[in-house]
Formats: structure tokens, sequence, C-alpha cells
């Protein structure tokens, strides 16, 4: 279970999103999947604004950025993502940049699986790949905000640093499965 609760208005809101996102993402079902492709332009404008978003999170035209990737991603027949915030780490609700980092985790988990198909099969990768953006858009905040730090993000980066970020999702308290 997520340690982020709905209390602070951007979590309230991240959370919401997401929430919209995976029923829509859900609702699609494979059937859609099977019949329609997403547009080769549109995958590499997703590609490209997270990882624009990842070197520089509050960027001018961030906020339209991720609304359009939030949408692309939800509305996308073949690119799907578990959204799992325990591998966060369990970051604060009051954390000021809660939204630039869940949402980060969130792109950078479909990345991989439009560069490698093949991907879709490995769950934890996917997860080790959204931890891992989100980390290097936590470590782009610390540079310039005075603000940006957050105990549960510095847990995971000394997770990172020791090369157990795998282990963490796959048996640790980042554990996203149906079970835990």
């Amino acid at each position: 279970m997520s340690r982020i609760r709905a209390g602070s208005g951007v979590v309230r809101h991240v959370l919401g999103l997401l929430a919209l996102g995976l029923a829509l993402v859900l609702g699609a079902g494979p059937a859609v999947a099977a019949e329609t492709q997403s547009a080769p332009d549109d995958r590499a404008r997703f590609v490209s604004i997270t990882r624009a978003l990842e070197a520089d999170p509050l960027q001018p035209g961030a906020r339209a950025d991720r609304a359009w990737a939030l949408s692309w991603l939800v509305e996308a027949p073949d690119v799907s993502v578990s959204v799992c915030l325990n591998a966060l780490g369990g970051m604060d609700e009051t954390y000021p940049y809660a939204g630039e980092v869940a949402l980060q985790y969130m792109f950078a988990m479909a990345v991989p699986v439009i560069e490698h198909p093949d991907m879709t099969t490995d769950p934890d990768a996917q997860q080790v790949a959204g931890v891992v953006s989100a980390l290097r858009v936590y470590r782009a905040l610390l540079a310039g905000r005075a603000d940006a730090r957050s105990p549960a993000l510095d847990a995971l980066l000394d997770i990172e640093a020791r090369g157990g970020l795998p282990e963490f999702i796959r048996s640790g308290p980042g554990r996203c499965s149906a079970e835990g």
C-alpha cells in the first residue's frame, strides 16, 4: 500500500490523474490495443518530453508537456504501465514536488516499453526505470530548490547508490506485485 495519502492538494490531484489514467487504460482492454497503434510521431514526442522533464523538471512549458504526456499515455492503445507508488519509497504527502516526481516515474516506465517492446513482460524493469528517472528529477530539483529535500527520496538515492533498486522493487518496501 502506498504511503502517499490524498491529504495534500498536489498529491490528491496527481493521484486523481493517475486513477483516471489507470481507469481509462484498463478500460481500453486488449481488443483496442490489438486494433490500433499509437502514431510514431506521438511516441517520439512522448519520449522527448519525458527526457526533457527528467533533465529540467521545472522548465518553461513543463506543466503543458506533463498534461500532454499524461493524456497521451492514458489514450495510447499500445503502451501501458502499472503504477505503484510504493516504488517511490513513501514520499511524504506534503512534499512540494510530489506531482513532478510521481508523473516522471510513470512516464519513464513507458519509455522502455516504447523503445524496447519486449520490456512489457518485465514489470520490475519498468518500475526500476521509473524510479531511476524520478530520482534524476529529484537530483535536478535539489540542485536548484532549497525546498526540494525529501527524506523518502534521499533514502531511495542511498538504495540506488548501493545498487539495490532492483531488489527494493522486487521484494522490499517498494514491492509492487498483486500480492504485496
